[in-house]
Parts: structure tokens; C-alpha cells; sequence
């Protein structure tokens, strides 16, 4: 997602935080139908595919990046004090 490319992944575990179906990437069940769909989708609807990257981006750098780790610590801190 840091690289502006739209995600495909398993949806459990990891993914279900950090991938916003439909937003910056497709969240899938096990299965090759639902993998299939959503790497025609991307073949298909590029100009998506690309929108969805750049939303992937500005995900990680609002939710996971240092900053936004640090900004949550702080406000973890302050919410303690």
C-alpha cells in the first residue's frame, strides 16, 4: 500500500485492519472465484486499481507510519495523565 498499488488479500488476520475492502484493495475469501474477481477487477478497471493505490497510500501514512504511531502514543500518554 506504501507504494500506491492497491492490495488483494486474505480477509482475516492482518489484512482486516489494514486493508479497506473495496478502498484500498479487495479483501477475499479463500477461494480461487474470489481471488479471480478481484484480479480482473484490477486488469479491468485500471483507473480503480490506481485510485485504490493512491487511498492505500495515504491509509498507511495516516494509520502506520512512525508519525502516526507517534501521534497515538502521545495521545495514549496524555489520555493516562
Amino acid at each position: 500500500m506504501y507504494m500506491e498499488r492497491m492490495v488483494i488479500a486474505v480477509a482475516s488476520g492482518g489484512p482486516l485492519e489494514t486493508v479497506e475492502n473495496n478502498v484500498t484493495g479487495c479483501l477475499c475469501d479463500v477461494n480461487p472465484t474470489d481471488w479471480a474477481r478481484a484480479l480482473q477487477r484490477t486488469v479491468l478497471h485500471g483507473d480503480t486499481a490506481i485510485e485504490m493505490g493512491r487511498n492505500g497510500r495515504k491509509r498507511v501514512v495516516d494509520l502506520f507510519s512512525f508519525d502516526a504511531f507517534t501521534r497515538q502514543l502521545i495521545d495514549t500518554v496524555n489520555n493516562m495523565l
